[in-house]
């Protein structure tokens, strides 16, 4: 039998039935039986309940599709969870499984890891973090008839999805446009949104999230980052930072794909430390600074320069920073 298999069906629910394994294993009862053994004997914290099936006992604080639903109350979000000890990026897994059938990976798969060596964040600037301290996952969307220029405002459902789910644990959580979590003047999640699309329609989108739960990551010229641990009065388990996370994604995104862009923005705005701030502009040719006035249609920063000169700032093409800190 599979271990690894075996091992990856066992972390998906908080107990397995006997015939849940042996059906798509191939085996019989008695085979169920006799792997379950063999990792026992490979010290797994295997617990038979009788006449329900086995439970593998998750380590403490894991990220495992069964700590997480045990805190997930939602309807279609995450009904697949692919969970990974380590992998490079979430985001490639996730555009990978966007390219198979809906069927196999419906909209609302998950997939989140323990450990990620190669994540990015916004300008190809790199996002490492410990093993253990971070929520590390992406959200694969398959928006329906929906055109890129429309699905750009998934970076506003994505920072008020995990906004709301710090601030429901206790984190006094703000955004900084376009879409950086912040406390306390600290940095503590960074988030990466991808699109598959042409001219007219978006094939599948994918949004990533790191989440600083426990410690902060090694992240080049963000020397202020932080974590929940620092500004929660209870520092959650990241099982649970993660389940609250995607019950707000599930709200937002419902918010969005029912109402449009103007549905969610004064959501946005409340939660917006950028707006009504001087900021600094740094873009490929220029620096300017400015207030930070309002949010365009599409999400985009307007700011009014010293000069009384209005500028559309659009996320991905410059950096914005507060004159005054981080923010």
């Amino acid at each position: 039998m599979d271990q690894e298999k075996l091992l990856s069906l066992l972390m998906q629910y908080d107990l397995v039935s006997g015939s849940e394994i042996a059906r798509p294993m191939g085996v019989t009862r008695a085979g169920v039986w006799k792997a379950i053994d063999a990792l026992r004997a490979q010290g797994y914290n295997i617990v038979s309940v009788p006449r329900k099936g086995y439970r593998l006992e998750p380590p403490e604080n894991a990220v495992w599709p069964s700590c997480i639903r045990a805190h997930l109350k939602a309807k279609w979000i995450a009904r697949r969870i692919d969970y990974y000890d380590a992998t490079g990026s979430t985001n490639r897994i996730a555009r990978a499984l966007g390219s198979e059938d809906a069927s196999a990976a419906p909209h609302g798969t998950l997939v989140i890891a323990d450990e990620q060596e190669s994540g990015r964040g916004r300008m190809t600037r790199s996002w490492i973090s410990k093993k253990g301290d971070a929520v590390l996952m992406s959200l694969l969307l398959r928006p329906q008839n929906t055109a890129p220029d429309e699905a750009a405002v998934l970076v506003q459902v994505t920072a008020l999805a995990v906004c709301e789910a710090c601030r429901s644990l206790g984190a006094p959580a703000l955004i900084k446009w376009p879409n950086d979590i912040v406390a306390d003047g600290l940095k503590l999640c960074g988030i990466l949104l991808e699109m598959n699309a042409d001219m007219d329609q978006v094939h599948y989108a994918v949004a990533g999230m790191g989440l600083n739960v426990l410690g902060s990551p090694r992240c080049e010229d963000i020397p202020h980052a932080g974590c929940l641990a620092e500004v929660c009065p209870r520092v959650p388990s990241r099982a649970e930072a993660a389940a609250r996370i995607l019950e707000q994604y599930e709200k937002y995104y419902d918010l969005w794909a029912k109402g449009g862009a103007s549905a969610i923005r004064p959501f946005y705005e409340e939660r917006c430390v950028t707006l009504g701030r001087r900021v600094r502009v740094s873009g490929l040719t220029e620096t300017f600074e400015g207030t930070a006035r309002a949010l365009t249609a599409d999400g985009s920063l307007e700011v009014v320069t010293d000069a009384g000169e209005k500028r559309v700032v659009r996320a991905g093409d410059v950096s914005v920073r507060g004159i005054m800190g981080y923010v």
